[in-house]
This record gives C-alpha cells, sequence and structure tokens, in this order.
C-alpha cells in the first residue's frame, strides 16, 4: 500500500516497482532511529522507511538504518500523539504526513 496521493507517470511507476537488494545494520534500533521499510522478503526494499518512537530490540540486525533524529524530540512526540491504524505489524498514522524541512 502507498501513502503517495498524486497520479504517476509512467517512468514514476517504472521507479517505483524497482526493490534492491537487503542491507542490515548493526545500529541499535531505538527512538528517533530511521530505517529502510520493506515486506516481509528482505530484498524488497522500495522508497518507504520508518521512524522509530520507541526502543524496538527485535528489529535489530533486520534492517538498513540509514538516519537518526539528533534534535526535534518534541516532533517525534507530536508524532506519538496522532491518530493511528494498524497495518499488518505496523502502527500507521490515519492521514498522511508531510514532511516540509529537514
Amino acid at each position: 500500500m502507498s501513502g503517495r496521493t498524486a497520479p504517476m507517470n509512467e517512468e514514476q511507476k517504472k521507479e517505483a516497482e524497482k526493490t534492491i537488494v537487503g542491507e542490515f545494520s548493526s545500529v541499535k534500533h531505538v527512538r528517533g532511529i530511521l530505517f529502510m521499510g520493506r515486506h516481509s522478503d528482505p530484498d524488497s526494499v522500495g522508497s518507504s522507511f520508518s521512524i522509530l518512537l520507541g526502543n524496538s530490540p527485535h528489529l535489530d540486525g533486520q534492517y538498513a538504518v540509514f538516519g537518526r533524529v539528533t534534535k526535534g524530540d518534541d516532533t517525534l512526540t507530536k508524532l506519538e500523539r496522532l491518530p493511528t491504524r494498524r497495518e499488518g505489524i505496523f502502527v500507521m498514522p490515519i492521514e498522511r504526513i508531510n514532511i516540509l524541512s529537514t
């Protein structure tokens, strides 16, 4: 399931179908970690990512970590307060969140 609301042209659709081979990080999955999202297949990484709002040691060694929130814990706290829905094992915001700046 995609969070994208705008239609894609043919080139964008082709890019969206691509996946990359799984990479796994030794970085601990703690609050503020950004990691690549994927399905159960380790080689199904696309363009999705997740930000952890709490510690998740069960994810250690299973995903590619590529960033960490170093400032803005207040933003993580605001994200925690959003209404959510479950999608499989994931808890996701009900409404789309747009990142306006980093």
